[in-house]
């Protein structure tokens, strides 16, 4: 949108009840987080009904899924940032977040949507399910550092060689390394490295995040790309033994890396706006423990 004064800006608008919930949210992250990795905060219209956010315009910086090394680890510097940064008011802990979420204990209660993906068999899920759930329940996710909580292809751009993040309703605080470790299975997916080749020793925090259990309308709605970032995930869960040495390769004690069939493609930044096709990339190589971040060890 430009305004009179020549201005171009980006107008967030909500329509329902939760999205609302999320940009006032979101308003409030803006309004007290700042640095390179944020877009500046233009203006906030808290309209009872139908809240607008004004943006900078980030139509300009590079907005394409490209996966390097360097394009890897600018993203990692942009997390150690964010996880240094003082957390904006009313933040909830990561716990909080990933309780909102459900996880493994809604696929336990209704595993067709995640059956329906056809990355891992019921015989799978069945055996698996307890050593999920617990090791979900025990990851070492806890901290003071700030999260963004949603890294993803579609939700950065890159702008003078910093990484610049958007989508901030599930800001939150937790240990730094899982913002990284969430990010992980789209980025595999996208052409990026392997998760464990960027963060080797991740132990219990690759059971956590939302993807590893999605909830039953991601599973029906999210489609093709939530799918294929779900088996990636999976494959990383895969790639090692569980809790207590348990196998979770999707044929007991060998293990077997799903192939992705999908080609990747990004979401559209506009409303309606169809995925666009993204070329397989070399794969990457970058390892984000090698750098500095708040609350690693």
């Amino acid at each position: 949108m430009h305004l009179d004064d020549g201005r171009r800006v980006f107008v967030k608008a909500a329509k329902a009840p939760h999205t609302a919930r999320w940009l006032r949210r979101e308003a409030e992250v803006y309004a007290h987080l700042h640095g390179s990795f944020i877009a500046e905060l233009i203006a906030f219209e808290d309209d009872p009904v139908e809240p607008l956010l004004v943006l900078e315009d980030l139509s300009e910086a590079d907005w394409n899924v490209r996966w390097d090394a360097a394009r890897v680890a600018t993203v990692c510097d942009a997390l150690a940032s964010i996880a240094a940064s003082a957390p904006p008011p009313n933040t909830p802990s990561v716990r909080e977040i990933l309780g909102d979420f459900g996880r493994w204990e809604v696929v336990e209660a209704d595993p067709g949507p995640f059956l329906s993906t056809g990355i891992r068999s019921r015989e799978w899920l069945d055996r698996a399910l307890p050593i999920l759930k617990a090791a979900a329940d025990s990851a070492a996710v806890d901290g003071d550092d700030l999260l963004h909580l949603d890294i993803r292809s579609d939700n950065l751009c890159f702008r003078d060689r910093t990484a610049v993040l958007v989508d901030w309703n599930w800001c939150s605080t937790g240990r730094a390394d899982f913002d990284i470790a969430a990010w992980l299975p789209s980025l595999a997916f996208e052409g990026g490295p392997k998760p464990w080749e960027v963060l080797p020793r991740a132990g219990d925090m690759r059971f956590s995040w939302q993807a590893s259990g999605p909830r039953s309308s991601d599973c029906r709605h999210r489609g093709r790309r939530r799918r294929s970032a779900t088996s990636s995930g999976a494959s990383w869960r895969s790639h090692s033994r569980g809790p207590s040495g348990n196998s979770l390769s999707p044929r007991g004690g060998c293990r077997v890396h799903l192939v992705v069939s999908s080609r990747p493609g990004r979401l559209g930044r506009a409303a309606g706006a169809q995925p666009s096709p993204v070329a397989p990339q070399p794969r990457a190589k970058a390892n984000c423990r090698e750098r500095p971040l708040a609350g690693g060890s």
